[in-house]
């Protein structure tokens, strides 16, 4: 059953799998008979692990990580100053809302539940993406579908 990822206010349907900024995966996105979660390592700028969520529950925190929610329908993680480091929601069987920042190479990605904040600091919201079954990439041009034809 074709299920919507819903980030900073960007809605991506049919079925996103691997959620990339620009070549470097950040979460990926998959379905079973519960309905869709997420797979995610959440790590530092300096490639330190802060979080691991597998099948949309948290299975690693680091110390200075506050868990305040972990089960499939909603994991909620913050760090020491209250700041949100990661968060899933389960709507329904068809819609996962998820927010968090992502670091890659030196650089964080923000995804609040309102836009996407580039590290350039360009705000991403209100896309519409059809997934088609295939991976997405997040880069300074947008969000965009990597269907493979």
């Amino acid at each position: 059953m074709p299920y919507t990822l819903l980030i900073g206010n960007n809605f991506i349907r049919n079925s996103p799998k691997i959620i990339k900024k620009d070549v470097n995966k950040l979460f990926e996105v998959n379905e079973d008979k519960s309905g869709p979660y997420i797979n995610a390592v959440i790590q530092d700028i300096h490639s330190k692990t802060r979080v691991k969520i597998e099948k949309n529950v948290c299975t690693f925190n680091s110390d200075d990580m506050k868990l305040k929610k972990n089960d499939r329908m909603h994991v909620l993680i913050l760090d020491k100053n209250g700041e949100i480091v990661f968060e899933s929601r389960i709507v329904d069987n068809k819609t996962i809302i998820v927010s968090g920042i992502f670091a890659n190479n030196s650089e964080q990605l923000i995804i609040t539940q309102n836009y996407i904040i580039l590290p350039s600091k360009k705000w991403i919201m209100h896309s519409k993406v059809d997934a088609n079954n295939s991976d997405i990439t997040i880069s300074e041009k947008g969000i965009a579908a990597n269907i493979k034809t």
